[in-house]
């Protein structure tokens, strides 16, 4: 629900998501336990990250997913009152780029968060809010692999993302090298584990699947 306030929202979470289209997601995977089961866990782990999103109080959602064409799962998050946005951009940094830097115009803290790391917690989302508040204008979850699973921003520049090899062992590396060399201070929270092998699936809590009657009730 919007805040018909003059002042803008304090908090809104991005979530950043692909149409469940087997073949298309979780490519890697795919290759390792087949495209089917692929699809299976990529739409659990969206939910999950759904869920304790929206077990976040007073926080706005958007849902931006990618490829450009809708797809009718999208199309049923919409009818239970959700905001999806369809990310634009040549590579993630464009796209995150581009995403933040619009909701930025009606909210003060966002936090984009992916949906590959079922080890997110409503917690882990609340310390990234708790730390834009004390003034930080950026925080991530790292990944263990050395990319991320969170970026919190109060402020967004395109030189941030200048120079990252997306999918590479380095790309958080290169972003701390960035937000130096930019004067821009930050947090790292703990780092998490996301999923993109068969051999990562030992990580996986029990997953809290989202309930689709959340718009009923």
């Amino acid at each position: 629900m919007k805040n018909e306030s003059l002042s803008k929202p304090k908090q809104l979470i991005q979530i950043f998501t692909k149409a469940p289209i087997p073949g298309n997601v979780k490519t890697r995977l795919a290759r390792e336990i087949g495209a089917e089961k692929a699809t299976e866990l990529h739409i659990s782990m969206f939910e999950h990250i759904l869920s304790v999103s929206d077990s976040l109080p007073n926080t706005d959602i958007e849902i931006w997913y990618t490829p450009a064409k809708s797809h009718p799962y999208f199309e049923k998050l919409k009818e239970l009152h959700f905001t999806t946005k369809q990310q634009t951009g040549e590579d993630l940094g464009d796209r995150m780029f581009a995403a933040i830097k619009e909701g930025l115009l009606n909210y003060e803290n966002i936090v984009l968060v992916g949906s590959d790391c079922p080890a997110i917690t409503t917690k882990h989302l609340k310390q990234a809010f708790d730390i834009l508040t004390a003034g930080y204008p950026y925080t991530f979850i790292p990944a263990t692999d050395g990319g991320f699973v969170l970026i919190g921003a109060t402020e967004i520049k395109e030189a941030i993302f200048r120079g990252v090899k997306w999918g590479s062992p380095d790309v958080m590396k290169k972003i701390e090298e960035n937000l130096i060399l930019h004067n821009k201070s930050y947090r790292l929270l703990t780092p998490l584990q996301d999923i993109d092998r068969e051999s990562d699936l030992e990580h996986i809590p029990k997953l809290k699947i989202f309930d689709w009657h959340r718009a009923e009730n």
